[in-house]
């Protein structure tokens, strides 16, 4: 029986526009060798021949069953291919192909309405003088199918589905709007009820010439005495008195008195009061101080690091963050060479200073004469009594 192998080889090489060369490179096999294939001097191994059907997309049995055709398309081909073809080793053959437009069905291989192409193979070999010997079976490229177009169902569907996902997304939008609204709202809400200023250890008690003040634990203001104005110390964690003279810290950090200073009504971030005989003080969150009433008493516009105030008959006293003091009003000189100070507290005629060492210094406002604390140490805080 002949050897179809070199013959379907040159066949494919040549229909896939590849060179002998192309062939060995791709095989990674001397050019020598894939042409002695195709001569018929030598055949190649049956992982070559796997690798050469994977190649030209056959199959294995197409390449090595000499009783089947090769089925490929037949485009391309030129109209009469002259294959060169030796069947042994000292015999050359010469093969001529004639590609033909001849067109038949083949149910079996195409689809039914596919049309193929066959082809012709003239084959010369040492006894035969020419023939036509049906060689394989070429079919030509499948007519691409055009795409497939939606139903008139299938984009009502997508239309609808792209309204209801619209409508998700602004569903969805409007919800989270919402939540942003009720957060924002519950924040207002929780700060506008919450305290800038905490009820604290300082000004808790407070004593007028006719009033005492008192603001218990649970932050509720205590009055004794008279005190017409507890109605206006509402929400109050400090308070501070001098004579008829009575002010209120809120929690909110502005400030209320009971003799209708609109100036102090106005304050703001203060953190700390003081009642004069004649003026009000505010120490506010920065450092820095406001006054009201008594011009002498309010020199305070250039105090900074200030972190408590007093206010006496007339004089005013920041307590410094490094333990000095500032002064302004009657006899202030007299103190603001103080340092290592604690605390001050005051009354119409004295100023007393607690140190940090538990010593007490104590200066006379008017011309009374100073009492001697000389003897006082382990002192925290002190008051001074009219």
């Amino acid at each position: 029986m002949v050897n179809k192998l070199p013959e379907k080889l040159t066949l494919l090489r040549k229909h896939y526009g590849y060179s002998q060369g192309d062939m060995a490179n791709k095989l990674h096999i001397p050019v020598t060798e894939y042409m002695n294939w195709e001569n018929g001097n030598t055949v190649c191994g049956i992982q070559q021949l796997k690798v050469l059907a994977d190649m030209f997309h056959v199959s294995l049995d197409a390449m090595a069953d000499n009783a089947k055709d090769i089925v490929i398309a037949a485009d391309n081909l030129g109209d009469s291919v002259n294959i060169p073809f030796l069947n042994g080793a000292s015999q050359s053959m010469t093969q001529q192909m004639d590609v033909a437009d001849n067109m038949m069905p083949v149910s079996s291989v195409l689809p039914a309405d596919t049309q193929q192409q066959t082809m012709k193979v003239n084959t010369l070999n040492d006894d035969a003088t020419g023939g036509t010997k049906e060689m394989g079976k070429v079919s030509d490229a499948e007519t691409k199918k055009p795409a497939e177009k939606p139903s008139g169902s299938r984009v009502s569907n997508k239309a609808a589905q792209d309204k209801k996902k619209k409508k998700m997304m602004i569903l969805i939008g409007s919800i989270c709007a919402a939540a942003v609204a009720i957060v924002v709202i519950l924040i207002f809400v929780l700060n506008s009820g919450s305290s800038s200023v905490s009820l604290g250890a300082i000004n808790r008690i407070a004593e007028g010439d006719k009033f005492t003040l008192f603001i218990d634990n649970k932050g509720s203001l205590k009055t004794y005495g008279t005190f017409e104005d507890a109605s206006s110390f509402k929400n109050v964690v400090q308070v501070s008195a001098y004579g008829s003279h009575a002010v209120g810290l809120t929690n909110k950090g502005t400030v209320v008195t009971n003799n209708g200073d609109s100036e102090v009504s106005d304050w703001k971030n203060i953190t700390m009061i003081a009642a004069g005989k004649e003026h009000t003080v505010g120490l506010k969150k920065d450092g820095t101080v406001v006054c009201s009433g008594d011009s002498n008493a309010c020199e305070v516009s250039d105090w900074s690091n200030i972190k408590a105030v007093y206010a006496g008959n007339g004089v005013t006293i920041g307590l410094k963050s490094d333990g000095t003091l500032a002064a302004a009003g009657s006899s202030s000189s007299a103190v603001i060479n103080q340092s290592g100070v604690s605390s001050v507290s005051m009354s119409d005629d004295f100023v007393s200073i607690t140190k940090k060492d538990g010593t007490v210094t104590s200066f006379a406002i008017g011309s009374k004469a100073v009492i001697s604390t000389s003897s006082f140490s382990g002192v925290s805080s002190t008051a001074i009594g009219t």
